[in-house]
């Protein structure tokens, strides 16, 4: 009975502050949720933040929403199409087809090969083709509605997303090191580890159609954003083509997909994924200050929801928010200014002249929310 065993399997550790982390951020985007739901009551209509902020207080505050859930969606989609990527080259790795691993990586970062080598990026295929199905399959006929927009912010709602996200973080880094975890594809790193190669499969394609579907909501959600702003003068009235076979807004479509691509095929997940998070806390702690001005200053507004327990609510939750926007590095700090001084320059130059609402050219005639045409199917 002497002898040593054939495998050494060593165990890690989990570590409770990747955990703690998921915590806190479920309680300050689940007290931002709360201040979105008081939105979405008072203004039903696709669009998003940015509708609400037109609606209740106004056109320069609704500008720097819009552009900031730009920012959110368009490069939202170019992570999750990087991180799409990563399972899917997991997955064909699995099946004996190996992708060039030059073009599996943006340039400025290597790549591990099955052997073990390292070869240098040049652009993340993957990532850019699976960008353009899902734009392809919007293009074609994916309709939305107010109730349709509702029930997407439902599925994200938090609680059972939190306990499932905790559970696989502990057991991920149970199975490896926390520092092996900061890659596109952490459950491919994880399953792999086990040793457990008939799950390995059945994982990854999982991942990949969870995905997808969220490739699809947030480029639809991007799109719907550029028509609401361009109907509203602030953005060039191209953006509010309606396709007349789909009834679709194909341009906005092209646009979105033609830049996700071409962020997603030459910039790292790092990157990616830091500028995606400050974009989406900045939209929540405005969303949360925004709920506490309007409380003010149109008090008998019809709410068929209230924020409970204002001003505390929506004064935490931006406060949290904001609390996880310090931890982000100088660098996305300064993309972002980058990116609201770009957003503020197009709005004096462009923008503010040719907002309709606020210039009262549609004075005589009903006076629609953002999203209403393309909600209704017609074609501007």
């Amino acid at each position: 009975m002497s002898g040593k065993p054939d495998k050494l399997v060593t165990v890690s550790r989990p570590r409770p502050a990747l955990v703690l982390s998921m915590v806190i951020s479920a309680v300050g985007c689940a007290l931002a949720g709360l201040c979105y739901a008081e939105f979405a009551a008072m203004v039903p209509i696709a669009g998003s933040a940015y509708t609400y902020a037109y609606a209740t207080n106004g056109e320069f505050v609704a500008w720097i929403i819009g552009g900031d859930l730009m920012l959110e969606y368009a490069l939202g989609v170019s992570t999750v199409a990087v991180g799409w990527s990563g399972y899917f080259v997991s997955f064909m790795r699995d099946l004996g087809i190996q992708i060039p691993a030059a073009l599996t990586a943006p340039m400025g970062t290597t790549v591990t090969t099955a052997t073990g080598a390292t070869v240098p990026g040049v652009f993340n295929l993957p990532a850019a083709c699976i960008v353009a199905i899902v734009a392809t399959l919007l293009v074609i006929g994916i309709k939305e509605s107010a109730n349709t927009n509702a029930a997407l912010v439902l599925i994200k709602s938090l609680v059972l997303c939190t306990v499932i996200y905790i559970a696989v973080a502990i057991v991920l880094t149970g199975i490896v090191s926390y520092t092996k975890l900061n890659v596109a594809d952490p459950l491919a790193v994880g399953i792999d580890a086990t040793g457990l190669h008939w799950l390995a499969p059945v994982v990854k394609v999982s991942a990949l159609f969870g995905l997808f579907s969220t490739m699809l909501a947030q480029m639809l959600g991007q799109t719907r954003i550029f028509f609401s702003m361009a109907t509203d003068g602030l953005l060039p009235r191209v953006f509010t083509r309606v396709h007349r076979r789909f009834r679709t807004p194909h341009v906005n479509t092209i646009l979105t997909a033609t830049v996700c691509a071409l962020v997603s095929g030459f910039t790292p997940i790092a990157v990616l994924g830091e500028l995606v998070s400050i974009g989406t806390l900045l939209a929540f702690v405005l969303v949360c200050l925004g709920v506490v001005i309007l409380r003010r200053t149109a008090p008998e507004a019809v709410r068929p929801f209230r924020t409970p327990w204002v001003p505390w609510v929506p004064a935490i939750g931006g406060l949290m928010c904001l609390a996880q926007m310090i931890g982000l590095p100088l660098e996305t700090w300064l993309r972002l200014l980058v990116w609201l001084v770009a957003g503020f320059a197009i709005y004096f130059l462009f923008g503010r002249r040719h907002a309709a609402l606020v210039r009262g050219t549609r004075a005589g005639t009903p006076v629609q929310f953002p999203g209403a045409q393309l909600e209704s199917g017609a074609v501007p």
